[in-house]
């Protein structure tokens, strides 16, 4: 094969991967359905894309005749689940769950993309354009709901925006502040500063309030010394990300002490007035949808029913899906209950969709409980094991690139990222969802990169 070939091959796999990252966080669950079904089985981009980037990946390897990079732990790892759960993908099939059970491996199979990011990072690009796709991506995604917001109002259980949405755009925020931080610009000072204010106004539609928690455990990692940097550009970095959290406060509660509460029904899927949107909207931040809170009902007397304690459902839903999903682990703790059976852990008036192989019915809005439920405990520590590996690596990586503005932005930019995605998924669901799955592992390879024995410097980007 020639050099031209060659040159042929790599823009293409650069091409379909950093287009496929970018379509996924500017569009997610809209990109990755193709609407295309093949005797009876529907076809996906994500999984279109794998085969798409494992075929190039190959090419590319076998053009050089080199072997693949050697693998550590997180490496031999993955490829240990991957095996795991290609058995419960066949005794799935072999059970008759047929596309039941090809969409629950989906849960696993994604983490193929972790080997083929670093297969990108070894011969084709580098960690600043996965990270440029993603932030152009995320910024697309934000501009999009926020426009979709004002042009029609409407609410999907009470959200402005999938909450996704809102996580996407956190890391596009991040990426951003860390970028003007550590002298590593992205985008000039005006267009970043404007992209942060519609990514925070993304971030309030959503009403989504796990993004709290994400952004309380990103924001602790960073400034409380978990990177390890010590520099001034460091510093510059945790004042700045106290700043915007300060401003992400301000959008919730000045909005919430001049809105009044709506004090009628809010109807979902339709077309509702401004105001009301955004009264519904910043109401649920504050836990007090259509005016009713705690205090409010301790105060008049009234009886603590738990839909006015918790107006919406969020809190009672996920502890009824949480306790559905662990009776379901311990009846099956080992091995549990494979790839296939269909598992309904909450009402489904609650699903996305009515209960079927592609809906979130046998999702228990937690995806470590999810995980298990599946593939059992011991499989599920180890991929656990896996990701904290990876954000170990990172935390002591940043110690040693402290010096190197690009080294140090790059690594701390992944890790957080990753953390981020993995504190979404306590409450939410993530390797369900194959355009959040899709992402963590891209972030879990580049983190690998940088901070694996083989690490390399990206002075090139």
């Amino acid at each position: 094969m020639g050099r031209k070939e060659v040159r042929v091959i790599r823009a293409a796999f650069e091409v379909t991967f950093l287009g496929y990252l970018a379509g996924i966080t500017a569009f997610s669950r809209a990109f990755s359905h193709l609407h295309v079904t093949v005797y009876g089985v529907p076809l996906f981009v994500g999984e279109l894309t794998l085969l798409t980037l494992t075929l190039l990946a190959a090419a590319i390897h076998l053009s050089g005749r080199q072997l693949p990079p050697k693998l550590g732990f997180v490496g031999w790892a993955l490829l240990a689940i991957l095996a795991a759960g290609s058995v419960f993908a066949v005794r799935g099939l072999m059970a008759g769950w047929g596309l039941s059970a090809l969409r629950h491996s989906a849960l696993v199979y994604y983490c193929w993309l972790f080997f083929l990011t670093l297969s990108y990072l070894e011969r084709v690009g580098t960690s600043r354009r996965i990270l440029g796709a993603l932030l152009f991506g995320a910024i697309a995604g934000s501009l999009l709901a926020s426009v979709s917001f004002f042009a029609s109002p409407a609410l999907v259980f009470g959200h402005g925006a999938a909450g996704h949405t809102g996580l996407f755009a956190w890391m596009a925020i991040f990426t951003l502040l860390a970028s003007e931080s550590l002298g590593v610009r992205l985008l000039p000072k005006p267009l970043a500063v404007v992209a942060i204010l519609v990514c925070t106004c993304a971030i309030f539609f959503t009403g989504y309030r796990t993004l709290l928690l994400v952004v309380a455990a990103s924001v602790a990692a960073v400034t409380l010394g978990g990177t390890g940097l010590k520099s001034p550009p460091a510093r510059r970095l945790k004042a700045s990300l106290l700043a915007w959290t300060a401003l992400l406060a301000a959008s919730i509660l000045v909005p919430r002490a001049m809105l009044r509460s709506p004090d009628r029904f809010i109807p979902d899927y339709a077309p509702v007035p401004l105001g009301d949107a955004l009264a519904a909207v910043d109401f649920r931040w504050t836990s007090a949808q259509y005016g009713w809170s705690l205090s409010a009902i301790l105060a008049s007397g009234m009886e603590t029913d738990q839909d006015l304690v918790d107006p919406t459902r969020s809190i009672s839903f996920r502890s009824k899906a949480w306790h559905e999903a662990l009776i379901r682990i311990e009846t099956s703790p080992w091995i549990g209950v494979g790839f296939g059976p269909e598992v309904l852990l909450h009402p489904a008036s609650d699903c996305d969709t009515l209960p079927s192989p592609t809906s979130n019915c046998g999702s228990a809005h937690n995806t470590y409980l999810t995980l298990a439920m599946r593939v059992g405990l011991p499989l599920t520590l180890l991929l656990l094991g896996v990701l904290g590996a990876l954000l170990v690596r990172s935390a002591r990586a940043g110690r040693r690139t402290a010096r190197d503005s690009a080294d140090a932005f790059t690594t701390v930019t992944a890790a957080t990222a990753l953390l981020s995605f993995l504190v979404f998924g306590l409450t939410s669901l993530l390797f369900e969802s194959p355009y959040l799955s899709s992402i963590v592992w891209v972030l879990a390879g580049i983190v690998a990169h940088h901070t694996g024995p083989r690490e390399v410097s990206e002075r090139r980007a």
